[in-house]
């Protein structure tokens, strides 16, 4: 997941991610994100993962939990936990 830290986007925002070679490939795209109180919903267009849409809810300031659902197949879903760092 990538972790975006910034309040509030109403336009697309570009963006590209290096991976580390071995188990991330390189990837590029757009995010659209929006917030409200603790819960957030970033939708992403990228190279690799195309399109999801990552929904966020901090349980603290620096931690909470996630659900990532790929818009081609609503059953293919990631959830977890995350902490800032």
């Amino acid at each position: 997941m990538y972790l975006i830290s910034h309040n509030r986007s109403e336009s697309p925002s570009g963006r590209s991610t290096q991976g580390d070679g071995v188990n991330t490939g390189d990837s590029f795209g757009f995010y659209i994100y929006s917030s409200s109180g603790d819960s957030g919903t970033v939708k992403v267009e990228d190279s690799v993962v195309q399109n999801a849409i990552y929904s966020v809810t901090f349980n603290t300031a620096i931690s909470g939990t996630y659900v990532v659902t790929a818009t081609a197949d609503v059953n293919s879903r990631q959830s977890g936990t995350f902490t800032e760092q």
